[in-house]
């Protein structure tokens, strides 16, 4: 087997065991697909294919032996894949394929578990899974000087031309524990606000001059300085207007949702949670939405003290006029 779990004459399984505690009769050939389809569906696509290739590499035969840094993006790689593997593959490493069809898998002294056992089973290996990618997108920018790689990862890149740079500016916001994944989720939003809701309200200048510092158009000096000082209080409109469009559309803040747990005594499982009611959304949604108008506010006041030139004037002069020797008046 070749892949993330592939290491010399150490069995996949033995690798496995580091994160799963599965039993050594599971075959490498079982778990095989699903670590593999894990590693190219959900770390790939952040990485790159160079990328993702050379941790591969690491592993190889004839590979010189991993430094202290590179065994921990290996364990953090291996940990992400381990999981999401056995979250995504759940119901496929639970039956056994054959020519007859689908079968389930039953053992002489072991019995399947209960369903509120298998639905917290996935839930676990989902959140370990996707937490292991956070870490790892953390530690690889932390060390960007060592894995250099990183800067051409379509995860890095994506997030170095975004308006919102990385997930711990949200947090400045409204705290989402760091995640990638909450920052992914909310970044087809960050363009169409600024296009659509702050553009009409600065001016077409200033969002020129900040698009300009994005494409990396700006040479170092003061002109950056004041594009970087500008991403900031945009980014904060943009944060907090693009949380209350996603929480009263979809109800969530986190990747799974806005849920509240709550306590039940008639229930399989001490808690139960349950999704955000439309009246918790709304009201989650207004404070959010008023955070954004004040922020905003922030933002025009920013933009005329220190981009005069760029200003393009409060929105609410746009009603005054000089009524001298007119025939008009507002009624």
């Amino acid at each position: 087997m070749e892949g993330i779990f592939y290491c010399g004459d150490v069995s996949s399984i033995g690798l496995l065991q580091e994160f799963i505690p599965v039993s050594q009769a599971l075959s490498d050939e079982q778990v095989s697909a699903p670590l593999n389809n894990a590693y190219n569906l959900f770390i790939r696509p952040l990485l790159g294919d160079a990328l993702a290739d050379s941790f591969i590499g690491l592993t190889g035969v004839g590979a010189p032996a991993p430094t202290e840094k590179q065994l921990h993006v290996l364990e953090l790689l291996r940990r992400a894949t381990a999981n999401l593997a056995f979250w995504y593959s759940f119901t496929e490493l639970n039956t056994h394929i054959t020519d007859q069809g689908f079968q389930r898998i039953e053992g002489d002294t072991h019995k399947p578990v209960y369903r509120y056992q298998e639905l917290e089973l996935k839930q676990q290996f989902r959140n370990k899974g996707f937490n292991a990618i956070d870490a790892l997108l953390r530690y690889l920018q932390a060390n960007t000087s060592v894995f250099s790689g990183y800067l051409q990862a379509p995860a890095y890149v994506n997030m170095k031309k975004s308006i919102v740079q990385g997930p711990e500016e949200i947090d400045r916001y409204c705290y989402v524990n760091g995640s990638y994944l909450v920052f992914l989720k909310l970044a087809p939003s960050f363009r169409r606000i600024m296009e659509t809701y702050i553009e009409p309200t600065v001016g077409e200048k200033a969002c020129s001059f900040l698009y300009s510092f994005l494409d990396g158009a700006l040479q170092e000096g003061s002109q950056s300085t004041l594009a970087e000082q500008l991403r900031i209080h945009v980014a904060a409109v943009v944060v907090c207007k693009a949380l209350s469009e996603h929480v009263r559309n979809i109800g969530e803040i986190t990747d799974r949702g806005l849920y509240y747990t709550n306590i039940q005594a008639n229930t399989a499982e001490n808690q139960n949670v349950n999704q955000a009611s439309d009246s918790e959304r709304a009201r989650q949604a207004a404070q959010l939405d008023d955070s954004a108008r004040q922020y905003l506010h922030r933002l025009i006041r920013w933009v005329e003290n220190n981009l005069p030139d760029k200003f393009a004037g409060h929105p609410e002069d746009v009603f005054n006029r000089d009524n001298d020797q007119k025939h008009t008046f507002w009624a």
